[in-house]
């Protein structure tokens, strides 16, 4: 576990500074320089990506929201025998075959679209508070520390984002360009 951010550097001399792990980024040190004395940053790590489940009853699909905490070393939270990542939650999947028109078709997308970002925002409502008041935590050496949890990054790919920010599929969720 590591509770403060860290620089490494190459070599004696100190020339080349590395980054790597999420603990020696500028991102921590930023993070953690806002923090009161002995306070410590919790970077939270989510994941979400669709799931095929079955060919036996129609399109079984499912689409769980997983998190893990940044400050587990890497080798330990990228082993899935250490069971380092939890399941928050479960977006809901629409059924891929409708017998509706396409205008009604169009409707359901849109609800499709409300209802994740109602998972996020329940999922995600405390979070702010959280972070701004900090939380107690019990340390290994048995001290109760006051940590900062933070929304560090998410972990998706192109259709994943596409569902999480709304976004028509072809167009981009980073630098908003149209969709041609």
């Amino acid at each position: 576990m590591t509770y403060l951010p860290r620089k490494e550097y190459d070599g004696p001399d100190k020339k080349y500074r590395i980054v790597g792990d999420l603990f020696t980024t500028d991102w921590w040190w930023n993070k953690q320089a806002r923090l009161p004395k002995g306070h410590f940053l919790i970077p939270l790590i989510f994941a979400s990506d669709g799931t095929f489940l079955t060919n036996f009853c129609g399109d079984k699909d499912i689409d769980p929201i997983n998190f893990t905490v940044g400050n587990i070393d890497p080798k330990v939270r990228n082993c899935p025998s250490r069971q380092a990542w939890r399941c928050l939650g479960i977006f809901p999947e629409r059924p891929k075959r409708s017998e509706k028109q396409s205008a009604c078709r169009a409707e359901e997308r849109l609800e499709a679209s409300d209802i994740v970002q109602c998972v996020l925002e329940l999922l995600l409502k405390t979070l702010p508070k959280m972070s701004r008041k900090g939380i107690k935590i019990m340390c290994p050496d048995g001290k109760m520390r006051i940590g900062h949890p933070v929304l560090a990054c998410w972990i998706a790919d192109y259709v994943e984002y596409n569902k999480l920010f709304s976004q028509v599929y072809g167009s981009c969720t980073i630098c908003k360009t149209p969709l041609e």
